[in-house]
């Protein structure tokens, strides 16, 4: 049973794309910190993002820009730069920066300007990262080296005391599943010790590890918990299922089982917008009501939603990035009205664009 367990999990952590870790206690290996080294052209950054940023590629440099009665404004450009995270609210911005590319994974680092502090986080191979909704903790996975045999234990790192949380027990955990929760939890789907897995939390202030829902004979592949109810999209042996949990009722409820990877989720006043990609592998914009019955919203318009592209939520509308042809180079800003349920496209001139938005 442990065999196939664990042979499961593997197949997770190739669907999600990431290799799995493990959280355990800290030790003396930890990553370095250091004071940022800013390039010259980003000096001047005013760190007050506005809660939508539309970032366009230069060469090999990205515009950021503030959105603004469809029209774009030039905040700053950077180099190398792969993710943006903020929160204006806690004064806390993440950089991801492209260093190179390795055999088996692309190397980052991350450049982290909290409050007054800057530190630098750039021993380790493949950072990918969430922070929590205070702006106090840092989660991060990464690897020793450029194979993905050498991932190192999730990291919890706290901003306000400048360490690395310690963690008692070890699990392994599947890709990135792992998410930041209200009342400092740590939620992560995770195999452990006793050969069982389970959606875990982990208590921040107390240290203590609980068992949050376990599948049964499904495998989690993606989670978003919602409060009260926890979104969830399984895969066993012959399909992928998207269900809701509802915790109180214990009751488990099936969406959908046409769906077979989650790409990008946002909720909006008790509705779940999600980029999902079918098992024809059509990628679409999909809307969960609040009694959480799915329906398609794009079709032809745009003809194409990109996979990687991320959900925004900016004066009551879900913005998206979308192709209406095969270059690479360029795609297309759209919007979703979420009273009207009307598409638009933002009309701007032929590029790359990337969405971020404050968390």
């Amino acid at each position: 049973m442990a065999r196939k367990l664990i042979n499961i999990l593997v197949i997770c952590v190739i669907t999600v794309g990431l290799s799995g870790c493990h959280i355990k206690n800290k030790g003396a290996d930890q990553d370095t910190v250091t004071n940022i080294e800013t390039t010259e052209d980003e000096n001047t950054v005013n760190f007050n993002f506005p809660d939508i940023i539309i970032a366009e590629a230069k060469d090999d440099k990205i515009e950021i820009n503030s959105l603004e009665r469809d029209s774009l404004n030039k905040i700053n450009t950077f180099n190398s730069l792969l993710d943006i995270k903020y929160q204006n609210k806690n004064d806390l911005y993440i950089f991801s920066r492209f260093k190179n590319a390795g055999t088996s994974l692309n190397n980052n680092y991350l450049e982290i300007i909290y409050k007054d502090n800057s530190i630098k986080l750039d021993k380790y191979f493949s950072y990918n990262f969430k922070i929590d909704s205070q702006g106090k903790y840092i989660a991060y996975a990464s690897y020793e080296e450029d194979s993905m045999s050498t991932a190192r234990p999730l990291t919890i790192y706290s901003l306000e005391d400048n360490k690395e949380i310690s963690l008692k027990d070890n699990y392994k955990i599947s890709g990135d599943l792992y998410s930041f929760e209200e009342n400092n939890q740590l939620f992560f789907y995770a195999l452990d010790t006793n050969s069982h897995t389970a959606l875990f939390s982990y208590d921040l202030r107390t240290t203590d590890i609980k068992e949050v829902v376990t599948f049964g004979n499904r495998y989690c592949i993606f989670y978003k918990n919602l409060g009260d109810q926890l979104l969830y999209l399984s895969l066993d042996s012959t399909e992928e299922v998207l269900h809701i949990y509802d915790y109180e009722k214990k009751q488990d409820k099936v969406i959908s089982n046409n769906l077979k990877k989650i790409n990008s989720l946002i909720v909006n006043n008790n509705e779940i917008y999600l980029i999902a990609t079918n098992k024809n592998n059509n990628t679409a914009l999909y809307k969960i009501n609040s009694d959480r019955d799915i329906s398609q919203i794009t079709y032809d318009f745009p003809k194409k939603i990109e996979s990687n592209s991320r959900l925004a939520l900016y004066d009551n509308k879900i913005y998206f990035t979308g192709k209406n042809d095969d270059d690479p180079k360029v795609n297309e800003l759209y919007y979703l009205e979420c009273e009207s349920e009307t598409i638009r496209q933002v009309l701007l001139h032929k590029s790359k664009y990337y969405i971020f938005s404050s968390q």
